[in-house]
């Protein structure tokens, strides 16, 4: 498990997250919007911890992640919310049935962007 990429990923952003957010936030008091200011700085500690590995593994990296990163992460939060709501009603047999066409759309959505 230690050589999975996804693995070696995970526990990096985990300890960027941990570690570096802090440090950035202090960076950022100048924006407003705490919501905001947290986004950008998740984003960004996530990005540059795993910056390495990325371009170890894969050669390549997107600059355009992080913005798209930033835009993207409080839809992933509230659709997060959404899917622990819904999941215990996709065993009852009529609405579950709807429930899942539904997540299934949003997912399908959320991934073509």
């Amino acid at each position: 498990i230690f050589y999975d990429v996804g693995f070696q990923l995970s526990c990096v952003a985990t300890l960027g997250l941990i570690f570096l957010q802090p440090i950035l936030l202090k960076y950022f008091k100048f924006i407003p919007w705490k919501y905001l200011r947290e986004t950008i700085g998740t984003t960004l500690a996530a990005s540059i911890v795993t910056l390495p590995l990325t371009l170890h593994y894969f050669s390549t990296w997107y600059p355009l992640s992080i913005v798209i990163n930033i835009l993207l992460l409080p839809i992933i939060g509230m659709m997060s919310m959404v899917l622990y709501i819904v999941t215990p009603l996709v065993v009852l047999p009529y609405i579950g049935s709807i429930v899942t066409v539904w997540v299934n759309l949003a997912g399908t959505i959320l991934l073509a962007i």
